[in-house]
């Protein structure tokens, strides 16, 4: 296989690697940071062509395009499916025992057949987020590289241009990239710089009746926010094979998609959650955030005692808790309708049986377990124990896989099923050989890093994965157990005799604390250079984020 000066230009990058983080546990590139950005609202207008792109406003949509890489190189004809489209479908707030085929008996009916219909694809049932909130995820996904390698842990940190990302690869292999999502407050946008490599970026408006376009006039819509990906594939005229990918937000926090009719809200939750995000005087604070409940019984998650949604649903007790599940529960079914509309399409077309597709959530959502709501703030195992299915065509699979896996792991699993080469010093690495069952595991190591509240390096929230045992490293949640001593708490489960995480066992077992802080600590250290790019964050973007519920307890990024 040829590979032009350009490719091998854009992966000359290497790191240095620590006896602690093996090349099959945890590695990649560091990178230099760049000048800060500023995130001004009303910036709107895409720039055509390749040229850098402006920023986008807390109210930005339009389609932002950028030129096909000139220099390009062809997949190794070996491959399992070269030359095969490939289609990320990634859902936002998704919990992974909410997917039927995951978790069958949770409710009487599955709430999730248009994914259910790929259960002849590969099932990953211990797959873990990068991070907790929805830019971390998607920055993991398309880059291969944790939060340390990327720099971006915070709502505060966009891409840096020195690394590649797996639209360019698949661009260099002659593919024609595309990405489609709603315009919102979920770091799938030009500003954050992953739009990087996508010809076709497409932000529409979120539709009615959809939890962001809930006040917008207009009727329901099945599958509406996948509509744009659909019409865009059959307008389209090119014979390249495809790299597309669709991220829906129809799951996300406030769930709801309209005003409680009369009568049928007596708690009046409903309302507040419809309401939810308006700024409120009776606040306790001016970063109090709507949505995210504290606990009572043991320190929760979130401090209690913060906005009037969070106090009903405290008020109210178990039965507030009902009331949100079940509001939550209705926008996953709404949510796989966006899958289905995606998935009948390539069915009718006649381009599924040659698609590689993979069904993956950026995180889950915390049901109050551990008396939290939402995501953003730990890493408990609703939040990061995500749903991962890849389906590839003549390649199904017979049972579900319990290996340790991660996000990072997709960009070099994809690249390897259609015969291309991933990025040096990535820290993903192929699930190929699981698949193929020629594995039965590929790391030992994974992490999830960052969250939405601001922190500097010493209070760098962490999820530290080596099964059975887990490791968090974050604010709420873990008592006041530290090991050794900290800044920020810990929780130490051993998931295989607690996996519903209520046994902290940080006072027990220090050694094993220290075994993966260290580890962890040598990764961090050997990318020290990496910083993200740092943006300035304009106060109505602030507002956004508040809005769709990220905390700013500790202070706004």
């Amino acid at each position: 296989m040829l590979i032009s000066p350009f490719f091998l230009m854009l992966w000359s990058c290497t790191s240095p690697q620590s006896e602690e983080a093996s090349p099959q546990e945890i590695k990649a590139t560091p990178a230099q940071p760049t000048t800060p950005q500023k995130i001004q609202p009303a910036v709107r207008n895409p720039t055509p062509g390749n040229q850098p792109l402006p920023p986008i406003s807390p109210s930005g949509t339009g389609i932002f395009s950028k030129k096909a890489p000139q220099a390009q190189t062809d997949p190794q004809k070996s491959a399992l499916c070269p030359g095969c489209d490939v289609f990320i479908i990634s859902l936002c707030s998704l919990r992974k025992d909410h997917v039927g085929l995951f978790n069958s008996n949770l409710f009487p009916e599955s709430l999730t057949p248009h994914i259910d219909s790929l259960k002849q694809g590969h099932q990953f049932t211990q797959a873990r987020s990068a991070s907790n909130f929805t830019l971390a995820g998607l920055t993991a996904i398309l880059t291969g590289r944790f939060g340390s390698s990327t720099g971006v842990t915070g709502w505060d940190k966009g891409l840096t241009k020195d690394l590649p990302t797996l639209p360019e690869v698949f661009g260099i292999y002659g593919y024609e990239t595309a990405a489609f999502t709603i315009d919102s407050a979920s770091g799938f946008r030009p500003d954050y710089g992953l739009d990087r490599g996508f010809q076709h970026m497409q932000i529409d408006s979120a539709p009615p009746k959809t939890p962001d376009g809930r006040t917008r006039a207009g009727n329901y819509v099945e599958g509406a926010a996948a509509l744009p990906l659909i019409q865009w594939l059959n307008n389209r005229k090119s014979e390249k094979p495809l790299f597309a990918m669709f991220h829906s937000r129809t799951a996300h926090f406030p769930f709801v998609i309209s005003a409680p009719e009369d009568g049928t809200d007596p708690t009046g939750l409903l309302s507040l959650l419809y309401e939810a995000g308006h700024k409120r005087k009776e606040s306790s604070s001016q970063n109090a955030l709507p949505g995210m409940a504290g606990g009572t019984a043991q320190k929760g998650v979130l401090p209690e005692g913060r906005d009037p949604l969070q106090a009903k649903v405290r008020s109210l007790g178990e039965a507030g808790v009902e009331i949100w599940k079940e509001a939550y529960k209705d926008s996953i079914i709404r949510m796989d309708k966006d899958v289905g509309v995606i998935l009948e399409s390539l069915r009718a077309s006649g381009k599924l049986e040659k698609s590689i597709v993979v069904v993956v959530a950026d995180h889950g959502e915390s049901l109050n377990e551990h008396n939290e709501l939402l995501h953003g703030a730990s890493f408990f195992d609703g939040v990061t124990n995500v749903p991962l299915i890849i389906s590839v065509p003549n390649l199904p699979s017979e049972e579900q896989h319990s290996a340790l896996v991660s996000h990072v792991d997709l960009m070099p699993t994809l690249l390897d099923l259609i015969g291309a080469v991933p990025p040096a010093g990535i820290d993903g690495t192929s699930l190929l050989p699981i698949m193929l069952k020629k594995e039965t595991t590929v790391r030992t190591i994974a992490l999830a890093e960052g969250g939405v509240a601001k922190h500097d390096q010493k209070s760098l929230p962490v999820a530290i994965y080596s099964l059975p045992w887990i490791l968090l490293r974050q604010e709420y949640g873990c008592g006041e157990s530290r090991w050794p001593p900290g800044p920020v708490p810990l929780c130490l489960y051993d998931i295989d005799k607690d996996p519903l995480q209520k046994q902290n066992l940080a006072w027990h077992h220090p050694n094993i604390i220290d075994d993966l802080t260290q580890k962890w600590q040598m990764y961090r250290k050997s990318h020290a250079m990496q910083k993200g790019v740092p943006l300035q964050l304009s106060d109505a973007f602030i507002e956004e984020l508040r809005q769709n519920g990220y905390d700013f307890e500790k202070g706004a990024p």
